[in-house]
C-alpha cells in the first residue's frame, strides 16, 4: 500500500470517530390554502437549549446535528394560532420532516374610547365648517318662492 493510500485510509477512519452522532429536523410552514408562510417563530424544545428559528421566503426551517430524542416544535406568527407539535422523533443520522399547517387565529378585538363625546348633545344648533368659516343655519336669509 502505497503511503498516500494509507494515509486517506488512516483520515477516513478518524473522520469517521468524530462524526457527531445526531439528526435533523427540516419543516415547512404552511397556510390553510398551502402556501408557504415567511417569519413564522419557531421553537425547539428538548434535550439542550436551542436558539429559536424563523422561516424563509418559502416557508422552510430547520434544526442541525440534534441529538436523538423526542423534542416539542412551536410555532407563532402574528395572525395565526400557535401551534404545538409534541412527541417529535428524531433518530441518529435521520432527517425528520414536518409539514406544518397554520391556522388564522380567532379574532379577539376591544375598541376602548375615552375623553369627551364627539358630539354635545348640549349644543342644539345646526351648523357646517367649509375652508375655516363656520356658518350657522340659522343665520341665512330666506330666500321666498314666488
Amino acid at each position: 500500500m502505497s503511503f498516500a493510500a494509507a494515509l486517506w485510509a488512516v483520515a477516513l477512519r478518524v473522520g469517521a470517530q468524530t462524526l457527531p452522532s445526531t439528526g435533523s429536523i427540516h419543516g415547512t410552514a404552511l397556510d390553510e390554502q398551502g402556501a408557504p408562510l415567511p417569519g413564522v417563530e419557531v421553537k425547539l424544545v428538548g434535550a439542550g437549549e436551542r436558539a429559536p428559528a424563523q422561516t424563509d421566503a418559502h416557508g422552510k426551517f430547520r434544526f442541525l446535528y440534534i441529538p436523538p430524542g423526542t423534542y416539542s416544535v412551536t410555532l407563532s406568527l402574528d395572525g395565526f394560532a400557535t401551534l404545538d407539535n409534541q412527541e417529535i422523533v428524531v433518530a441518529l443520522d435521520r432527517n425528520t420532516e414536518l409539514r406544518v399547517t397554520m391556522k388564522l387565529a380567532a379574532v379577539n378585538e376591544t375598541v376602548t374610547v375615552q375623553g369627551a363625546p364627539a358630539i354635545d348633545p348640549r349644543k342644539t344648533v345646526t351648523g357646517a365648517t367649509q375652508a375655516g368659516v363656520s356658518f350657522r343655519m340659522s343665520s341665512w336669509p330666506r330666500i321666498s318662492s314666488a
